[in-house]
């Protein structure tokens, strides 16, 4: 299975640290943040990945090369003006496999990526979600909301980025798509995963959860970063 990254952010919330370096390319506990979650990848058997840049994203094409130095196989697609992730995803159209694991490049969920894939296999439907349900309120921290909504069996019901009324799962960060979703949606949409696609997937019947065990991590502010670097610390 082919891990697809979008990376094409412009990490405005971590400013100075981004002015010279694209978010992904953060220093965590001394390693650029990518590099770990290229490691966790790697773990679970994915050595396929398409970064999908933009911002400075010749600083990740030229830190990591072809992956090779890294057990892995490395390709890239960047984008010259910002194109939002459904103009990031269609512009790298030919690169995508028929399936593929898609991750933020700022994001971090430790989860088995194998059970993923054939839970999304085995369930038959054009998406996956991958979401958390937090334990309590101090453990939400820094501005998470539950923004899905989740039937009994397991279908996403409804999904606003930013909470939704009687929301049960937060969104995770990784999800896996049949590349033929891209029907769906246009090329110029900012959020195109959440405003777009989640919403005619959800429609169809054709959105679905796996929900972690484990909460994700992800360094799109100053407090986030923080917690990452705690948690990762504290990971052996």
């Amino acid at each position: 299975m082919q891990a697809v990254i979008l990376a094409g952010g412009l990490g405005t919330r971590l400013r100075p640290l981004t002015d010279t370096i694209p978010k992904p390319m953060v220093l965590v506990r001394n390693r650029p943040f990518l590099e770990h979650l290229f490691a966790l990848l790697k773990e679970n058997g994915i050595v396929d990945i398409l970064v999908l840049t933009g911002h400075l994203g010749e600083v990740i094409e030229n830190h990591f090369g072809d992956g090779s130095t890294y057990g892995l196989r490395v390709v890239y697609s960047q984008e010259h003006e910002p194109l939002g992730h459904g103009g990031a995803l269609h512009l790298a159209y030919e690169k995508l496999a028929d399936s593929f694991v898609l991750l933020y490049g700022d994001n971090f969920l430790p989860i088995d990526y194998r059970d993923l894939v054939n839970f999304y296999t085995k369930s038959g439907k054009e998406g996956v979600v991958v979401s958390y349900q937090f334990k309590d309120e101090s453990e939400r921290g820094d501005n998470y909301s539950n923004n899905l909504c989740v039937d009994e069996e397991g279908c996403v019901t409804g999904y606003e980025q930013r909470g939704v009324p009687n929301g049960t799962h937060a969104e995770a960060g990784a999800m896996v798509f049949n590349k033929k979703v891209l029907e769906y949606i246009g090329e110029g949409y900012t959020d195109a995963i959440g405003n777009v696609l989640f919403p005619e997937l959800i429609r169809r019947g054709e959105l679905i959860t796996y929900v972690s065990p484990h909460r994700f991590y992800d360094i799109g502010t100053p407090q986030r970063l923080k917690e990452a670097e705690v948690f990762f610390g504290s990971r052996k």
